[in-house]
């Protein structure tokens, strides 16, 4: 079993999180807990940006599984409401599904002619990523990066094999192909 993060918030900040915000603030936050540490202040954490870590009240309570990322105001972004150890026993599996759940919604507003927002970030339960499905000759579905990386990076050590492009591939049934954008490209 790995030694996830543990994020403890200040009294009374875990309210929004439990009506459903996906997102934590770093001056939210109280204390950090990782490898069986005494709880440190968040300046000084040395969890990766990217790793998966769980969020609690100050009190103790389990609020949800999110995904650190010290560089920004948006410490935290709420993936899940099970804990960590849950999402990573099936991880592809877990984005898989977020995925096809948005994409049989999508069918069900519009055809396979259309182009359309296929996953929609946070609406969707995927904070962060946006993919949009653009109709042409080739059928052809555009991603953004930013996501994919940090796709990638959730599954340092746990499972390395995780891929925002395959896993977009087997939901869509190759329906779509699949480009993901670098920064240099969505300037453009």
């Amino acid at each position: 079993m790995k030694d996830f993060g543990k994020i403890f918030l200040k009294p009374k900040e875990e309210t929004e999180i439990k009506q459903g915000f996906p997102w934590v603030f770093d001056n939210e936050i109280f204390s950090v807990k990782y490898e069986k540490s005494s709880a440190i202040k968040y300046s000084e954490c040395t969890i990766k940006d990217g790793s998966a870590v769980e969020v609690f009240s100050k009190d103790g309570a389990f609020l949800g599984s999110g995904i650190l990322n010290k560089k920004s105001k948006i410490a935290v972004r709420i993936i899940s409401e099970k804990h960590c150890d849950e999402i990573f026993s099936d991880l592809n599996g877990f984005w898989e599904k977020r995925i096809l759940d948005s994409y049989n919604i999508r069918r069900l507003l519009f055809s396979e002619n259309d182009s359309y927002r296929l996953v929609f970030a946070e609406a969707d339960l995927i904070p962060g990523f946006i993919c949009e499905r653009y109709v042409d000759e080739n059928n052809t579905a555009w991603c953004n990066s930013n996501w994919a990386s940090n796709c990638r990076s959730i599954a340092i050590e746990t499972s390395p094999q995780v891929d925002a492009t395959k896993t977009l591939d087997s939901v869509l049934q190759r329906r779509a192909k699949v480009y993901l954008l670098d920064e240099a490209d969505k300037s453009s």
